[in-house]
């Protein structure tokens, strides 16, 4: 029922929405390392426009890859591996965002080239699209744990961000990109809530996503708004039976969390 939440948390707004311009220069042997693993797992998927199908998890490079991002993920936001304001948001979290998006395509190109009908087409690309949040749920749980760890990184700068613009310069666009991102964020946390609920994701898997919700939901809910709060708190009551009772007590974790009225900086600016 839930595999349409899981896969809204993959595809979200683009890093620049907000109208920030970025040219990453990595540097550190970490980061190297990070963009190294990164590129090469891009590189394997191919491009947005014709996704290839990427080499098993079990294939020795590609293994080592999604291991190299994970650890070097978790040493993003440190002196080996700093956050550079909003061009690591660009240079590091867009990539992990990009092998997301890409995962998520895997296959639907042939889909592209029978000359369905729209409707027809963007049904089985939907389907496609869910399956694929299956099929390859071990590389997304990875890519997943490095994008949110990033965003929350990246929060702080953010703020920065929003508070140094004149108001002249907090445009319509940048509102509208700032609503996106919180939406993204709040799809994000929802559907790693709900891998619960689907059978066909592993346990490991679920007791992780489980674990990233509950240490990045607080983090995260500054940037939403208290509107886009209480209609994820609706989406959290309509999903709750059917999530697995020992997953039950983490699922009610999270969505406390959405009770949280307080709104300061990127939560008002999105009025």
């Amino acid at each position: 029922m839930f595999n349409s939440h899981l896969l809204k948390f993959m595809i979200l707004p683009s890093l620049l929405s907000l109208s920030f311009c970025a040219n990453t220069e990595e540097t550190g042997d970490v980061a190297k390392q990070f963009t190294h693993a990164i590129n090469f797992i891009n590189n394997q998927l191919g491009t947005i426009e014709s996704v290839q199908t990427p080499p098993p998890l079990s294939d020795p490079k590609t293994r080592a890859s999604y291991n190299a991002v994970s650890e070097t993920m978790e040493k993003f936001g440190s002196a080996s591996f700093p956050v550079t304001g909003l061009d690591s948001m660009d240079g590091v979290c867009g990539p992990i965002n990009e092998a997301m998006v890409k995962h998520s395509f895997i296959g639907t190109t042939v889909l592209k080239n029978q000359n369905l009908a729209p409707a027809q087409l963007q049904q089985k690309i939907s389907r496609m699209m869910t399956d694929n949040v299956l099929a390859y749920q071990d590389e997304l749980m990875v890519l997943s744990a490095a994008h949110i760890h990033c965003s929350a990184a990246h929060i702080p700068e953010m703020s920065k961000f929003i508070e140094s613009l004149p108001p002249s310069e907090f445009t319509d666009i940048r509102k509208d990109g700032l609503r996106k991102m919180g939406r993204g964020m709040i799809n994000m946390l929802f559907g790693l809530a709900t891998y619960a609920a689907d059978p066909a994701m592993s346990a490991a898997n679920k007791n992780q996503a489980m674990a990233i919700a509950i240490k990045y939901a607080p983090e995260l809910i500054v940037m939403t708004s208290l509107a886009d709060r209480k209609s994820a708190l609706s989406k959290f009551d309509a999903a709750k039976p059917y999530v697995p009772k020992p997953y039950l007590d983490r699922f009610i974790i999270v969505r406390d969390i959405f009770t949280d009225q307080s709104c300061a900086n990127l939560c008002m600016s999105q009025d």
